[in-house]
């Protein structure tokens, strides 16, 4: 073979290994939304969903057709300088050259310019090329299948099944996998990354975990007089409470706080008894996840649901606040009794705080000059700022002259925290300032 049909031989494997490296990249990395958008507004939604659906066929056909197109290229090469004939000294220059010049260019159609490309660009690559590698899977099948095969072999020699949970496991993996990348590259703030592993965790958890247990459970039952039931529906300051005729694990519905101020403006004669105004109740067994319980909370449209036992007695409540609060956390409305944010005196120089304390009240107590400018108000937002994770109870954070240990933290926040000025700083003003608000609270 003549060195220029060597060389066009290498040339070429170097451009389909770069454009299979691409694909096959552009595919793994795939924005399933980002595709969508952009075929619904190229009117091509038959596209998106056969690259969906056979995305997994084309990644094939990409990969193989790379490993064969880096084959040609690497012994179109190695043929051509072989037939070569360099002088003495000359063969380490003349073959060390090349050698490194075709290593690089390998790399760059392998590695460099397919993740530059499946980063920026992978929803346009694939939507103008998807045809040409459902094609190219056609014609490597063969090495599709004998992929097939050898998956098979291996997965049967380490003895695992492959069923619907172990995908499930796989896609949960690789979600986490993209969150991390995210974060680290500033796509995404931490508490974002944690409302997003909550999510995936909501399906390893049953309502037992979250649920308001039965001996805390506010109920009401049927036949109380209606004054009575009033005042007991405004006393316990809930929306929904469960009713129940003569024992707890007879539940007959829930009453609705609306439904009963409503009938209130009726007439005394006119007013209808309290089981006519209950309604329908949610019952699930303990065993429920709580991600299936949040599809039936809103497949119902229901806020509340029964927890029942094995024995069919009630062992709880649960409300899709629950839920939610696994996921974004605490939430607080207007009912809520306010907890004051606890600020204890230790000694002279040195108090515990709770972590909800703002910075600025700190500032004017203390007469520190922590931070206040950032996206945080609190001096737990102010550590998670400054350490850019959760951190674990011991940790220490030395700001300007202030030295902030974490007393307890929970997995999606810090909790509790103790200050300490340092001696130097400290000053008789600031000593009685920090008195005063500790007697004060």
């Amino acid at each position: 073979m003549t060195p220029q049909l060597l060389f066009g031989l290498a040339v070429s494997g170097w451009l389909l290994s770069l454009l299979s490296a691409t694909a096959a990249r552009s595919l793994h990395s795939l924005a399933v939304h980002e595709l969508e958008e952009l075929c619904r507004r190229r009117n091509r939604m038959e596209w998106f969903r056969f690259i969906v659906l056979h995305r997994e066929r084309l990644t094939q056909g990409a990969e193989s057709m790379r490993a064969m197109s880096t084959v040609l290229a690497v012994t179109s090469l190695s043929i051509g300088f072989v037939q070569l004939e360099f002088p003495g000294p000359a063969v380490v220059v003349m073959w060390g050259v090349p050698l490194v010049v075709a290593s690089l260019a390998m790399l760059a159609a392998n590695s460099w310019i397919p993740h530059a490309v499946s980063r920026h660009a992978a929803v346009v690559f694939l939507f103008y090329s998807w045809q040409t590698w459902w094609f190219i899977s056609i014609l490597t099948w063969p090495m599709i299948w004998l992929s097939e095969v050898a998956a098979g072999i291996f997965q049967r020699a380490a003895g695992v099944d492959e069923d619907d949970d172990d995908e499930e496991e796989q896609l949960e993996d690789e979600i986490r996998s993209i969150v991390s990348e995210g974060e680290r590259d500033g796509l995404l703030e931490p508490d974002e990354r944690g409302m997003i592993e909550n999510v995936l965790e909501l399906d390893e958890r049953d309502v037992c975990s979250v649920m308001m247990p039965r001996s805390k459970l506010d109920v009401l039952e049927v036949h109380t007089a209606w004054d009575e039931a009033v005042r007991f529906v405004v006393a316990s300051g809930r929306a929904r409470i469960p009713v129940y005729e003569e024992r707890l694990d007879n539940i007959q519905g829930i009453l609705l706080a609306k439904d009963l101020l409503r009938e209130s403006l009726v007439a005394p004669a006119k007013r209808r008894p309290l089981k006519k105004l209950i309604r329908r109740v949610l019952m699930v067994p303990e065993s429920t996840m709580l991600d299936e319980m949040l599809q039936q909370f809103l497949q119902q449209r229901t806020h509340m649901a029964v927890v029942i036992d094995e024995y069919g007695g009630v062992a709880g409540l649960l409300t899709i606040e629950d839920i939610l609060e696994e996921i974004v956390g605490e939430i607080v409305d207007e009912t809520d009794d306010e907890q004051p944010a606890e600020f204890t005196l230790v000694r002279p120089g040195q108090v515990r705080l709770d972590g909800i304390v703002r910075v600025d009240q700190i500032n004017d107590r203390m007469g520190t000059e922590l931070p206040e400018k950032g996206d945080f108000d609190t001096i737990s937002g102010l550590v998670l700022s400054h350490l850019g994770r959760i951190p674990r109870a011991g940790t220490e954070v030395v700001l300007d002259n202030v030295r902030i240990r974490v007393l307890k933290a929970s997995p999606r926040t810090i909790e509790k925290v103790q200050l300490e000025i340092d001696k130097d700083f400290r000053t008789t003003v600031r000593t009685a300032k920090l008195a005063g608000a500790g007697q004060a609270d």
